[in-house]
């Protein structure tokens, strides 16, 4: 689903989208991004969140 969720071609490195969990649909984030290594790394975090 991530594969989906970030379109080739496009410069970024995070995106938004909304999950239901048990009725109220929250929003969230999701960056793709180098960690303490060179290995990428997908943290899920709110929005307001870095």
């Amino acid at each position: 689903m991530v594969h989906l969720a970030f379109p080739s071609g496009r410069d970024t490195n995070q995106i938004r989208f909304e999950v239901i969990i048990a009725g109220p649909s929250y929003t969230l984030k999701l960056h793709f991004g180098p960690g303490h290594t060179p290995k990428p790394v997908l943290p899920l975090m709110l929005p307001n969140e870095d």
